[in-house]
């Protein structure tokens, strides 16, 4: 298999062309074309053009902030929102690493369209609990479940995920219940 390579204008160096950012031109075939710098000279490049313009940036960045300040909030809220997913996805897959556990197979996107801001078993709105809803997936596939509550998350990992015991919880509370 051969890898194409392109020689950086910056430090010289012949790369393969996934060193190299896309362009924002893009040629008659649809692809993007790739730019002369790599991505290591023009990360060092900026981080130089930073350093020298640090100041001036920041009060750039201050003065929009206090002049927009129901944009920055929308923003924030918007970013907010949309990294929500991402973080309780990438959590999700730590804490399955570190109990050697199948970590979620969704995608931020396919866990963010399932989120109706309601636990999936008891139906609880998300603001009338104490925490966040939690993604839940099943452990031996990976498959992403759905959001549980913080109460109906723990009932299933205290029973293990077993049909058969929670069945077997639930005829004990029926049959308690008819006795009274």
């Amino acid at each position: 298999m051969s890898m194409e390579t392109k020689v950086c204008s910056k430090c010289g160096e012949e790369k393969p062309t996934e060193a190299f950012p896309k362009s924002s031109y893009m040629l008659k075939d649809g692809n993007y074309r790739v730019a002369s710098q790599c991505k290591a000279c023009r990360s060092l490049y900026h981080r130089e053009w930073y350093g020298q313009n640090s100041e001036s940036v920041k009060s750039r960045s201050k003065a929009w902030k206090r002049a927009n300040p129901s944009k920055r909030n929308s923003n924030l809220k918007n970013w907010r929102s949309r990294r929500r997913f991402l973080v309780a996805l990438q959590s999700s897959r730590q804490a399955a690493k570190k109990h050697d556990g199948m970590s979620c197979t969704a995608t931020a996107e396919e866990i963010e369209a399932a989120f109706t801001g309601k636990c999936y078993i008891c139906g609880v709105p998300e603001s009338e609990c104490d925490r966040r809803l939690h993604l839940d997936h099943d452990h031996d596939t990976g498959a992403f479940r759905g959001w549980l509550c913080a109460r109906c998350n723990m009932v299933l990992g205290r029973v293990c995920d077993s049909p058969e015991l929670l069945l077997a919880m639930s005829s004990y509370v029926h049959e308690a219940a008819c006795t009274r």
